[in-house]
């Protein structure tokens, strides 16, 4: 028995070893077979699935402890994950999501992506650009001092963006706006027809069609003029809009062109990382910039998601400078020379009768500080905000209020009232029921804020400011309110 046995043994671990040696065959025809495109996504969990599969097939009777062990690792893995301030919330929820599903590999995934082993070489050359170009383009102290008396905080904030790389606030700048990608598509071409020395293009999504097909012929004839034209668009164009080949087939036509980290049939960190600029420069004079990519829907010549409604500016004058800058050290990340100052030389042409500042500025994931973000919230606490109308008709909707809360609105109405009266002129009337005595809006953290020095107050347990909903929804329940009610709450 015990020989049968054995050698029954040694005919099932043989053919658990021709299952997964045909499995890993599999895959790896499929690395040099599949496509390019597909594999950066779905090769991850084909590997994951392999090795869990040869795990349970050549450790079988160790099951129990590696599934005990999967569990606690899983538990570890979602404490840490909760209680680190390095991921914001939406971060957290998705890592929670595949550790949970994939407990081991999502557990080497998050390792392997905080590592950021995938774009070292990126943040390096970046710095080295950032730092060597700090200076290139000097700050006129004039424009500085008239920015600092007419409005200092917004002269603070101009010092603040000054500091995260070389961006001036600048004066004799003209700007043009537009409210839809088709006004902006007309002057570009208008623009385009006008360029005499270089056109340089950055855009997160060119796709083939009647918007950049009427700007490529333009730029096939400038660059055939002898016009230096440059292309760059972000590497993901090539799962949908664009063949992998386009650089080369752009090359022929005499434009030179770059992919910002094109797709490759590897894992990596670079992939979390796309351009999604927008800029257009031609002869260091104008410049555009805004939300509307290259793409047909953008000008609604086709309708993929209804009407589209994108803006977009059009800067003539000093203010150029810095969208030629922010170009020329995206394109010079991999290039040995850097051609700065033959660019930046170029004369910019002046405008009549213009007013007021602009500042471009650039902000990049791979540093530590979140420009972007902290620019937008001190426009949105220190300056008057701007409202619009809803993008959807869901967004008005009529709610029901109990005459008690009627009776508090109208109190704080009259407040509202005796607060224009006392500010004057200084008040921003726009028209919110929940605002600062001075009519400015509330920043949301403020709330949470007030919430917890509350609860500290009255010796509470801490909750969220956010729970509140949740507390609201249950009350209503038990209340036997109308799920409807729950939802408008």
């Amino acid at each position: 028995m015990n020989t049968e046995s054995s050698s029954l043994s040694k005919i099932e671990r043989h053919k658990n070893f021709v299952i997964d040696f045909l499995y890993w065959t599999i895959i790896v025809a499929c690395i040099f077979i599949g496509g390019k495109y597909l594999l950066p996504v779905i090769l991850p969990f084909i590997l994951a699935y392999g090795i869990a599969y040869s795990i349970f097939q050549w450790f079988e009777e160790f099951l129990p402890h590696i599934l005990g062990g999967t569990a606690l690792f899983t538990a570890v893995m979602v404490l840490y994950l909760l209680n680190s301030r390095r991921l914001d919330p939406t971060s957290k929820i998705t890592w929670l999501i595949v550790i949970m599903l994939l407990p081991v590999f999502g557990a080497l995934l998050f390792w392997y992506t905080q590592s950021d082993i995938g774009h070292r070489a990126v943040k390096t050359r970046l710095s080295q650009l950032t730092e060597q170009t700090k200076g290139i383009i000097p700050q006129s102290e004039q424009t500085a001092d008239r920015l600092a008396q007419e409005a200092p905080g917004t002269a603070a904030l101009a010092r603040y963006i000054r500091r995260s790389g070389c961006y001036p606030v600048f004066e004799r700048t003209a700007v043009t706006y537009f409210p839809i990608g088709e006004e902006k598509w007309y002057e570009m071409l208008r623009q385009l027809e006008q360029a005499e020395h270089f056109i340089f293009l950055e855009y997160f999504i060119v796709d083939e069609g009647l918007m950049w097909g009427k700007i490529l012929e333009i730029l096939a004839r400038k660059a055939a003029e002898g016009v230096d034209v440059r292309v760059m668009y972000d590497g993901t164009c090539e799962f949908s809009t664009l063949p992998h080949d386009y650089p080369k087939r752009l090359k022929a036509l005499g434009i030179k062109c770059k992919m910002f980290a094109p797709v490759t049939p590897f894992v990596s960190t670079h992939y979390n990382y796309r351009d999604h600029r927008k800029i257009l420069v031609i002869d260091g004079h104008t410049a555009f910039n805004g939300g509307v990519n290259l793409a047909d829907e953008y000008i609604n010549h086709i309708e993929k998601f209804g009407h589209w409604k994108d803006t977009a500016i059009m800067l003539k004058g000093e203010a150029v400078r810095s969208f030629m800058l922010m170009f020329l050290q995206m394109w010079g990340i991999d290039e040995k020379e850097q051609e700065l100052d033959k660019f930046l030389s170029f004369p910019s042409i002046l405008p009549e009768n213009c007013s007021g500042y602009v500042l471009p500025y650039g902000d990049c994931p791979l540093d530590n500080d979140r420009v972007g973000e902290r620019v937008y919230m001190d426009i949105y606490i220190n300056h008057q905000y701007l409202f619009g109308e809803p993008k959807t008709k869901s967004g008005i909707r009529r709610l029901s209020a109990p005459p008690s809360l009627m009776e508090a609105l109208r109190h704080h109405k009259v407040w509202q009232m005796e607060n224009k009266l006392v500010f004057g002129k200084e008040y921003q009337d726009n028209h919110l029921i929940c605002c600062r005595p001075d009519g400015r809006p509330y920043h949301p953290a403020s709330f949470s804020s007030s919430f917890g020095d509350f609860l500290k107050r009255h010796e509470l347990k801490h909750i969220r400011w956010h729970d509140l909903r949740h507390t609201n929804a249950t009350l209503m329940l038990q209340m036997r309110c109308l799920l409807k009610w729950q939802a408008n709450g």
